[in-house]
């Protein structure tokens, strides 16, 4: 989620919509009720090996931290697409951008 955030800082906090559309190309990496992790060449790992231990949730983070930065990191940005940024509010509520 940082790196979500981070890559869409001109957003301050980027909605939803934005979270989703980062997150779809992930979806076919993911292994959460079926198949195999694939953590690289020879690291492989059924779905339901992944543990809630300090190990597997650090591997898992970095290996979905990895393929969101080759899956989706240097594509445009939606507003760069547009040819506008988003508007979005500042704290006292006026819009900018």
């Amino acid at each position: 989620m940082h790196a979500i955030a981070d890559r869409h800082r001109q957003l301050r906090i980027p909605p939803p919509d934005v979270f989703a559309a980062d997150l779809l190309p992930l979806r076919d990496e993911c292994r959460w009720t079926d198949g195999y992790w694939d953590f690289g060449p020879g690291t492989q790992r059924k779905w339901n090996e992944i543990q809630n231990t300090t190990r597997d949730i650090q591997v898992l983070s970095n290996h979905l931290l990895v393929r969101y930065k080759a899956l989706v990191w240097n594509r445009p940005l939606q507003s760069e697409i547009n040819g506008d940024a988003r508007k979005r509010k500042t704290r006292t509520g006026r819009k900018t951008g």
